[in-house]
């Protein structure tokens, strides 16, 4: 415990306060317990934690929705977005109810174990923030580039992770053989918010 608040939520409300950092006009917060089965109703049960802020980018803000459970910095935040002009469709990654496919959950995991060598739990989570915020913007803007340009098809030039969980790993793995992911440590190092 930390001030007296159990370690997972304390992890949960910090990992807010760095997201609050990167967001304009964040919502109240809504702390609920995890959905879980009728066989683990008497278990203790993650919290979840979610809000809504806005995301202001040249020329454009919209909203982003952001769910996460209480070890922040082992799974990926839920992030969705109601822009008007998002593409609700899988080959532009982005779930039917709005939810963006902006991180592979094995990267983010890898990543964030990796930046632990070199940062403080504090400054992990800011990181974390920083690049939860940054990425789920950039996949945002790419749409609203599409919009605009009229795109049919996700072009080849902007990076993605591919569909199914084998071919992300091999994509992953070539990432990690060919020196990006120790670059991208780097970059998120150099980058990060004094």
């Amino acid at each position: 415990m930390t001030n007296g608040i159990p370690r997972g939520l304390n992890n949960l409300l910090s990992f807010a306060l760095s997201l609050d950092g990167y967001v304009e006009n964040a919502s109240s917060w809504k702390l609920a317990r995890s959905i879980t089965t009728p066989n683990n109703l008497l278990k203790d049960v993650a919290p979840t934690l979610s809000f809504t802020a806005d995301v202001v980018v040249p020329d454009r803000s919209f909203s982003l929705a952001f769910s996460f459970l209480d070890q922040p910095l082992h799974y990926a935040p839920q992030v969705k977005s109601s822009a008007p002009w998002l593409r609700r469709d899988i080959d532009w990654h982005v779930y039917d109810d709005g939810t963006l496919c902006w991180a592979y959950p094995q990267h983010y995991f890898e990543l964030m174990r990796a930046l632990s060598n070199h940062l403080d739990e504090p400054e992990l989570l800011q990181t974390a923030a920083c690049w939860c915020v940054s990425k789920s913007a950039e996949l945002v803007q790419r749409h609203l580039i599409a919009e605009e340009f009229a795109l049919k098809t996700w072009p080849q030039e902007w990076d993605a992770w591919p569909h199914g969980k084998d071919a992300a790993q091999a994509q992953f793995d070539e990432m990690k053989r060919r020196g990006k992911f120790d670059a991208e440590i780097r970059h998120l190092l150099a980058a990060r918010k004094p």
